[in-house]
């Protein structure tokens, strides 16, 4: 007689313990790498289906549809079905611990300022001012290199001290203090050096943050002093990579660029120097390098934790293009720009892409699917800088173009459609404060019109007064 293995009881998993698997995957699917975000419905799943065994590598994080995909597939053996669950874990924890890693690492961002305003033909003209803004924050990231020299302990416990100070509640009290006593004493030697060039690039980042980016630079430029002196040449690439992007932000560009070739000198696949070298030369209006960089920075995103800045790099391409009027690359810049953001998480890049990508597709003539766009950026507008002030008018623009078009060649169908998607802009406008804003672009629109267009127009407006 067969007898049947004893049912083990299930025990309620540790709080302490779910939070923290929970954590190491970033709250999502380990299989699919899906979260709540995206509509997947999370469970934890015990890999050798113990439910009594709460222990962190018996627990993996599962979306339901993964999970009872999992148990369709028992009959290929249980052994066969855990180790694949054990090696998407693996996977997927290591993926998300890179990317939190390369999370201090961040790359530089160009803002656009766009304002639009409609010619006496009725097109559409953009007038775009460039915003830069140059992220830095390596602080944390330099004091996880290991000290060129040993250090005694009492200079172990300062170093950690200081490392405590910048990673937990940043004071520049506290560091500055810290930085004094080393200062006073009769001789600064190499170990001094190596604690020193750290605490720098701590206090320019406070100042970086607090937007005083030229203190910022004295700062970066004591540490990189210190760290060639203690022959640090990791910490050197990070003094050259924040010292870049501290006169960046004053605006010389040419000064940052040579930084950043002197990170790429070091460190030939580095991909935020790469990228931030790409925004250094569109800024000189060297556009063909500035691809070429943004290219490599493309080509170096090999990994998980890279995709946001090859999002970035792809969006900044897009940009670049439509300038040049290559109109059906810089849709497809987008789009890249789009897919990598989106696996990233960088939503705000995907937003831009999406409210960017409408004026090539009208330039192509694919003007449902500017529209389109242009919801899509309205969807995710809380992720803007300006949480869609730009985007409303832009919409709005667009559609009454389209909707007086659809009148004069008498497609009502299309013009009924049209009005359906500017009422659907108007619900979404009022919900933000911005209903002002669209019912004054449309008077502006009217303004600028024909007699015969404004005939067209009225008609038009009256389809999108019914949807009310």
């Amino acid at each position: 007689m067969k007898i049947m293995p004893e049912k083990k009881e299930r025990i309620r998993i540790p709080e302490d313990i779910e939070a923290q698997i929970l954590f190491l995957n970033e709250h999502r699917c380990c299989m699919c790498n899906k979260g709540p975000k995206d509509g997947a419905r999370i469970q934890t799943h015990h890999i050798n289906e113990d439910p009594s065994d709460n222990r962190l590598e018996n627990l993996a994080v599962l979306c339901r549809d993964c999970h009872d995909e999992l148990k369709d597939r028992l009959w290929m053996g249980k052994s066969f079905v855990q180790g694949e669950i054990k090696k998407y874990k693996a996977l997927w924890e290591t993926a998300v611990s890179e990317k939190r890693k390369h999370l201090a690492f961040p790359p530089v961002i160009v803002k656009e300022k766009v304002t639009e305003k409609v010619d006496e033909k009725g097109r559409i003209e953009r007038h775009i001012e460039r915003e830069i803004s140059y992220r830095n924050g390596l602080a944390p990231q330099a004091f996880g290199v290991s000290p060129s020299v040993p250090l005694s302990q009492e200079k172990k416990l300062i170093l950690e001290n200081a490392k405590r100070i910048t990673t937990s509640q940043p004071s520049i009290e506290k560091l500055l203090q810290i930085f004094n006593e080393i200062k006073r004493t009769a001789e600064i030697r190499v170990d001094d050096m190596v604690i020193l060039s750290r605490i720098c690039l701590s206090l320019g980042d406070s100042k970086f943050h607090a937007g005083d980016y030229s203190m910022a630079e004295i700062f970066y430029k004591e540490a990189l002093d210190y760290g060639k002196s203690a022959k640090e040449s990791e910490i050197v690439g990070i003094c050259l990579y924040e010292l870049g992007a501290a006169v960046g932000m004053q605006g010389r560009h040419k000064e940052a660029l040579a930084y950043f070739n002197e990170v790429i000198k070091m460190n030939k696949k580095d991909q935020t120097a790469w990228f931030n070298k790409g925004v250094a030369l569109s800024f000189l209006n060297k556009r063909k390098e500035a691809r070429s960089a943004y290219s490599k920075a493309i080509e170096f995103g090999t990994k998980i934790s890279d995709w946001d800045t090859v999002a970035s790099a792809h969006y900044n391409m897009g940009v670049s293009l439509a300038r040049l009027g290559r109109y059906q690359e810089a849709v497809d810049s987008y789009l890249k720009a789009i897919e990598f953001g989106t696996k990233s998480g960088k939503l705000d890049t995907v937003a831009s892409a999406h409210y960017n990508m409408g004026v090539p597709l009208v330039r192509l003539g694919r003007d449902q699917e500017a529209v389109d766009s242009y919801l899509k950026a309205i969807e995710l507008r809380k992720f803007l800088s300006d949480r869609g002030e730009r985007i409303f008018p832009s919409i709005t623009l667009l559609i009454c173009i389209l909707g007086v078009k659809s009148i004069q060649n008498k497609n009502q169908n299309q013009a009924k459609e049209l009005a359906k998607r500017l009422f659907q802009v108007y619900l979404n406008g009022r919900k933000d404060g911005m209903a002002k804003l669209i019912a004054k672009t449309m008077e502006t629109f009217e303004s600028k019109l024909s007699k015969e267009n404004i005939d067209m127009f009225q008609e038009f407006k009256k389809l999108f007064e019914k949807m009310g």
